[in-house]
């Protein structure tokens, strides 16, 4: 549906927030995928001038995390620095005309082998995902795409004890955060 607000998830180095992203204000325009629009921002696309790469939620919710405290807070729109996101993720929208089995693929377009990597996130996450592209995708970081997808993914917060590890379909990992990864 054109013009449909995406609900996206961020992870930071201390927060997470949840809110709807407006990808666009042209009415005929087409939801991107979340991957390409993280990598369209943080290459510094827009209007001319405009480097900031900073993306604006609305109706979001900003959980900060402090130690073992954490802090609620609910704001009409918050801005967020693009580099600064680590883990990004949108809820998948359910359409009538699909059936429930059918999974959505969020990486398809590269005809590349698939294989099970381990990542280790300088903000103490774990990810347990696959890469197209097998581990050595992730050793190589491009300026045009500094997000890249992971499917299939378990991400745990190794940072706090008790806390149950996610299970999402996609996540778009920032390569500026990843501080280790391996084969499974």
């Amino acid at each position: 549906m054109p013009n449909e607000p995406m609900k996206i998830h961020l992870l930071t180095r201390g927060a997470y927030y949840r809110g709807q992203l407006h990808y666009s204000d042209v009415p005929a325009a087409q939801r991107p995928r979340l991957l390409d629009y993280l990598n369209a921002k943080a290459r510094g696309r827009g209007p001319a001038g405009d480097r900031s790469s900073i993306l604006r939620l609305d109706d979001a919710e900003i959980t900060v995390y402090q130690g073992s405290n954490r802090t609620v807070s609910q704001a009409a729109s918050a801005s967020l620095v693009v580099t600064s996101i680590v883990v990004g993720f949108d809820e998948v929208r359910r359409l009538s005309t699909m059936p429930p089995s059918a999974a959505p693929a969020y990486e398809q377009r590269m005809a590349q082998e698939k294989e099970p990597v381990i990542v280790l996130s300088g903000t103490r996450h774990r990810l347990r995902g696959i890469v197209r592209g097998g581990a050595k995708r992730l050793g190589i970081r491009t300026a045009d795409e500094p997000f890249v997808a992971l499917t299939d993914v378990v991400i745990e917060d190794l940072s706090t004890e008790g806390r149950q590890p996610a299970a999402l379909p996609f996540v778009a990992l920032n390569m500026d955060f990843v501080e280790a990864f391996w084969s499974a």
